[in-house]
């Protein structure tokens, strides 16, 4: 299995020719845009995206933040597959003007089959990210129109996601919380661990530890993720960092916990083949 960090909670995850999105976040407006402007997805940025994937089952989509959600109709409308998400996608994808059909509208708990992924949506909690609260709270509605302002990408329902191929599972959490009891019954080899939010949280590296069992845990979405270009790979220690967000002390936690833990230090777009190290 190969995977790919593209910054924020994105991930590329390719198997036996076929490809899973989470989270695709690729226009990346700079903060002045943000602020200020109704937002417009970068399209020439989203086909030279598009033109690297090959054979793409699926999108999953985790909330509705701009973050995680901004790009997703116009990729929708270049990639021949479905979103997977739940009423704030589906409010989106209708006001880009895509069908229903486009999507796998979940309830958290079931299975889907995509090629080779077998993905199990979890229902989770935002993290109180910023200030100490839960940023843009709330739900995109059947008001929501395009374009918009990043206050209304309000994060809807929100997910973490366990995705199996090859015989390896990995858990998805895009932001620094979870609703402790979707975890029943559930294990990972990886956890893709969200930075911002989890000191608001401390208890949340040990939840992860006994409830799935991990041996690589893989700190992310740690970086500034307005402006800077998906132009080429930047490594870990390059990752330019939101301001006070250090993923060697969430590290340092799990050590603390479960000293023999393995960690992944993956930069944004370097590949990291799992279970094909030397």
């Amino acid at each position: 299995m190969r995977i790919t960090w593209i910054g924020a909670a994105g991930l590329i995850i390719e198997h036996e020719g076929a490809t899973l999105l989470i989270d695709p976040y690729i226009t990346r407006p700079g903060k002045l845009q943000i602020a200020l402007c109704k937002l417009r997805p970068d399209i020439q940025r989203i086909e030279r995206f598009v033109a690297g994937l090959s054979n793409v089952q699926g999108m999953l989509v985790g909330h509705t933040h701009l973050d995680h959600a901004l790009d997703i109709p116009d990729l929708l409308e270049r990639i021949d597959c479905k979103a997977v998400g739940g009423a704030s996608l589906r409010n989106l994808l209708r006001a880009a003007g895509l069908p229903d059909e486009r999507m796998f509208s979940i309830t958290g708990g079931e299975t889907l089959e995509l090629g080779p992924f077998s993905v199990r949506p979890l229902v989770s909690r935002h993290g109180k990210a910023v200030l100490n609260r839960v940023p843009i709270p709330g739900e995109i509605d059947e008001r929501f129109k395009l374009p918009a302002h990043f206050t209304a990408y309000k994060h809807g329902e929100v997910w973490s996601f366990m995705v199996s191929a090859g015989g390896r599972t990995l858990f998805h959490q895009g932001s620094a919380d979870l609703v402790e009891r979707s975890l029943e019954g559930c294990s990972a080899d990886a956890v893709f661990c969200c930075v911002p939010g989890w000191k608001r949280r401390p208890e949340l590296p040990q939840i992860l530890l006994e409830r799935l069992d991990p041996q690589i845990v893989v700190p992310f979405h740690f970086d500034d993720f307005s402006g800077f270009k998906l132009e080429g790979p930047i490594p870990y220690d390059q990752v330019r960092r939101v301001p006070g967000m250090d993923p060697e002390e969430l590290i340092s936690r799990f050590r603390e916990l479960r000293p023999e833990i393995e960690f992944r230090r993956i930069g944004i777009m370097q590949p990291w083949d799992w279970g094909m190290e030397q």
